[in-house]
Formats: C-alpha cells, sequence, structure tokens
C-alpha cells in the first residue's frame, strides 16, 4: 500500500486529531477500517486495511454513498493477486460526505464451514 493511501487526507487527519481515543482504537482493531471521501478515495485506512485492496471495497462505498444505507454484514467474494477466491465481511455506514467501512477475511473461516459436515462423517467412520 502506498503511504499517501494509507496516510489520512487533511480532513480525516483533523478530525481523528480531535480524538486520540478513536485513533487508539482504530490502530488496535483486528478489522480493517477504512474511511473513504466523497469522490470515493481512501482517506484513511488502519493498519489492517493498509494489506488489503481497497479496490475491493468501492462498490460497497459506493451503495452507502448512493443509497444512504447502513450495510451489515455484507460478504464480498473477489479474487486475490495471486487469483486466489477470497471472501470479505463488510459493512458500511454513511457519515456526512464519508463512508466507514469495517471489514475482516471471512476466506478460512467459510471454508472450515463448507468442510465441517465431511469432517464430522469422517469422524464418525
Amino acid at each position: 500500500m502506498s503511504d499517501t493511501i494509507h496516510a489520512p487526507s487533511a480532513k480525516v487527519r483533523d478530525e481523528l486529531a480531535r480524538s486520540p481515543l478513536v485513533t487508539a482504537l482504530l490502530a488496535q482493531l483486528p478489522v480493517g477500517v477504512a474511511i473513504a471521501s466523497r469522490d470515493g478515495r481512501m482517506a484513511y485506512l488502519n493498519e489492517v486495511a493498509a494489506i488489503g485492496d481497497p479496490d475491493v471495497l468501492h462498490w460497497i462505498v459506493a451503495r452507502a454513498q448512493l443509497t444512504g444505507e447502513v450495510i451489515r454484514e455484507e460478504e464480498i467474494a473477489y479474487r486475490d493477486e495471486h487469483d486466489e477466491p477470497r471472501t470479505l465481511c463488510v459493512s458500511a455506514t454513511p457519515v456526512g460526505e464519508n463512508v466507514v467501512v469495517t471489514f475482516a477475511d471471512v476466506t478460512a473461516r467459510n471454508h472450515a464451514r463448507d468442510w465441517e459436515p465431511l469432517i464430522r462423517s469422517l469422524c464418525r467412520l
């Protein structure tokens, strides 16, 4: 991730500077947190979000901006840079001219859930 994407925009930086507690919370959350500006650019990414692909989030940001809806735990399937299938569990909330997005990679969880019936059957043998 480039430093320009990871560094907060001036407006978001000013907002975060008003609350060091919120800044600390965003930095230590185990989920990705992104703040998208009205033009769809990522104005802030925490450390977890900075290791992912922010392009995957653009359509959910656009949807939240256009509809004004709060999106909760919606799964987005995509292919990563190695062409491997991945799944993100995403929530998005419009806040003024921004959209706050949280997400977690649930690929492993979904694989475990998909394989659970077979594993149970094998355990009974």
